[in-house]
């Protein structure tokens, strides 16, 4: 039965070519509030590498499905492929590095407007607990990958809405060193909590901006809310 529900996760097409979720979404319960931290691990647990055409970035996985062996990790659309859209083939070429497993990756569900990708794994890999947004002034980290190297800066939560040297449609500015290949990486909170997907680096300012977790929560609703009607209408 399991390999049958899994085998109906990977044959429903998207724009993309992409998978969508199914059935488990009834039967899998949410896991208690007592065991969060041991089902979604703090970083760097969930932090990954990110490739393809364009390069290597990072990514944090956001979502696991239990007993299905599959994952969402979020990126920067632009880490992941703006082209793959347009030239197919371009997608075959996406992976992701978990520890020393390296896995195809597919572009689930994008929002190109904020920059954001939401790619699907096979494998049930841990993932981040989404967070609230803190005050103006908190402290976060910014975590991410250097080459092969994992890095993560402490800093400050400047703003915590658009404002003009925004590149995305809604996002955070933080007073944080953000190195090059920390796009797609996470922005977290003094909890180790996702408050957002980086998306730009600080360069010598140390002004880096993310999309808010808001909009990944809102991809993953979609990406779910999508693979059920799937379903039902497969079974009409």
């Amino acid at each position: 039965m399991l390999r049958s529900r899994k085998a109906a996760l990977l044959i429903i097409a998207g724009v993309f070519g992409a998978v969508w979720l199914s059935q488990f979404l009834e039967s899998t319960p949410s896991p208690p509030a007592d065991q969060i931290k041991s089902e979604y691990g703090a970083l760097p647990e969930a932090l990954v590498q990110v490739g393809g055409e364009q390069g290597v970035g990072s990514g944090v996985v956001v979502r696991n499905y239990p007993g299905l062996g599959l994952s969402l990790v979020a990126t920067a659309w632009h880490v992941a492929d703006p082209y793959c859209e347009l030239f197919p083939i371009r997608c075959e070429n996406l992976w992701v590095q978990h520890a020393s497993n390296h896995y195809e990756a597919t572009p689930a569900i994008v929002d190109e407007a904020n920059d954001i990708a939401l790619l699907l794994v096979e494998d049930e890999l841990s993932a981040v607990q989404l967070g609230e947004i803190p005050p103006v002034g908190s402290g976060v980290t910014a975590h991410g990958w250097v080459g092969a190297s994992y890095q993560d800066y402490p800093g400050a939560l400047w703003v915590a809405d658009n404002w003009v040297g925004c590149t995305v449609a809604d996002c955070l500015t933080a007073k944080v060193r953000v190195d090059e290949g920390f796009s797609g990486g996470a922005l977290v909170n003094e909890s180790d909590e996702l408050i957002g997907i980086l998306v730009t680096s600080s360069g010598e300012t140390e002004i880096s901006t993310a999309t808010s977790v808001e909009v990944v929560r809102g991809l993953i609703d979609s990406f779910e809310q999508k693979a059920q009607e799937s379903v039902d209408a497969s079974m009409n």
